[in-house]
C-alpha cells in the first residue's frame, strides 16, 4: 500500500537502504521469508511491532514519534518488503 510504503521510505529506509550493505542497521528485504531476525529470533508480528514501537540498538522507538496507523503500516509493508 501506498502509505505503508510511504511510512517505511520515511521512517526506517535511511538506516535499513538495502544500498548500505548493512553499515547503519540490517537489509529488511525478505525478512518475513526468512523467517528469522538476524539474531536467530523468529519473525513474528508480536516481534516486529515490539522491534518497530520499542526500538533496538540505534533503531528509535517509533512509539515516541508515530502514531498506530502509522507503525502499523511499517508492519504491514514489512511482511511483503
Amino acid at each position: 500500500a501506498a502509505g505503508s510504503d510511504a511510512a517505511f521510505h520515511t521512517w526506517c529506509l535511511n538506516c535499513h537502504d538495502p544500498k548500505r550493505n548493512g553499515e547503519r542497521g540490517p537489509d529488511l528485504r525478505g525478512l518475513a521469508a526468512r523467517g528469522k531476525l538476524s539474531s536467530g529470533q523468529a519473525v513474528t508480528e508480536s516481534v516486529l511491532r515490539r522491534l518497530i514501537d520499542n526500538g533496538h540498538g540505534t533503531a528509535p522507538p517509533l512509539r515516541e514519534r508515530l502514531d498506530e496507523p502509522s507503525r502499523q503500516a511499517i508492519l504491514n509493508y514489512l511482511k511483503s518488503y
